[in-house]
């Protein structure tokens, strides 16, 4: 399952049960991807928009 979405997650209550994975998990906050995905996003004062790779959909987040 690639994108399994926050409902999923809910429903295993929580990504370690839905992973079944007892132990820490690391995630990534995205700064490397601001730079490293020039292409696909656009920065302002507010924060950065991202177009998604699979459906091109625009995704803002503050920063």
């Amino acid at each position: 399952m690639e994108r399994p979405g926050i409902e999923i997650i809910k429903k295993h209550d929580g990504l370690h049960n839905f992973m079944s994975w007892d132990k820490p998990i690391l995630t990534d906050s995205g700064g490397y991807q601001v730079f490293s995905l020039a292409k696909k996003r656009s920065i302002s004062e507010e924060g950065v928009t991202f177009n998604s790779p699979l459906n091109g959909d625009s995704f803002f987040f503050i920063t």
